[in-house]
């Protein structure tokens, strides 16, 4: 059991396997042959009691948070044929913000589902922030760099998109396309990007397929 931890521990996201530890902690506890008794006088039992009680109160936002997120989830589905579940879905991930313990999953669908353009720009690129630093998809980690490069931060954006098209190769050819149509109302920003963007590609597909 403890290997097992040990190998979860090794992963990108250890605490997604957090749940382990609990399993450990009950089969620790039920095959343990000793026999213990814990008095708690005063302040431990309202130590106790606030602990049950903090647990409740996390477990019944954890509930309500996932209902939100799972709802959301499949209106974004549905928004292909019909627009209106694409608002609904908006709705669900305003109302999961609420929640902290899924705050993060919360802004990381919304900042999916922004476009990468100049309104709101400020509070766009601080959301798109917090979604690149809890998961850096390929969307955000692109669209990152296309907000830095509106927000007139040029060396950061080019340095973002260097590490995007190193780590999302896959989704170049959809990024160019992006890149080429904010490139017609913003050359500026915006042709140093498709430049970097081409040199970036070629450098990786050299170093990805061997010399013969």
């Amino acid at each position: 059991m403890l290997a097992v931890l040990a190998i979860h521990s090794l992963l990108e996201y250890p605490l997604w396997y957090l749940h382990f530890i609990g399993v450990a902690a009950i089969l620790l506890g039920a095959l343990d042959a000793g026999a213990h008794r814990l008095e708690l006088r005063g302040v431990g039992r309202l130590s106790v009691a606030a602990i049950l009680l903090l647990g409740a109160l996390s477990l019944f936002q954890g509930l309500q948070a996932y209902r939100h997120l799972e709802s959301a989830t499949n209106m974004r589905g549905l928004a292909a044929k019909d627009a209106r579940y694409g608002e609904r879905a908006r709705d669900e991930l305003l109302e999961t913000l609420k929640y902290p313990l899924f705050n993060g999953y919360a802004e990381l669908f919304i900042a999916h589902m922004m476009a990468p353009d100049e309104d709101h720009l400020t509070e766009k690129l601080a959301l798109n922030t917090r979604a690149v630093r809890y998961i850096p998809t390929a969307i955000v980690s692109y669209h990152q760099a296309y907000l830095q490069a509106l927000s007139d931060q040029p060396q950061a954006a080019l340095d973002m998109l260097e590490k995007a098209v190193w780590s999302y190769p896959g989704q170049y050819e959809s990024a160019r396309t992006e890149m080429e149509a904010l490139a017609a109302r913003h050359p500026a920003q915006f042709q140093p990007l498709l430049e970097s963007a081409a040199r970036n590609y070629e450098e990786y597909r050299r170093a990805a397929v061997p010399a013969r």
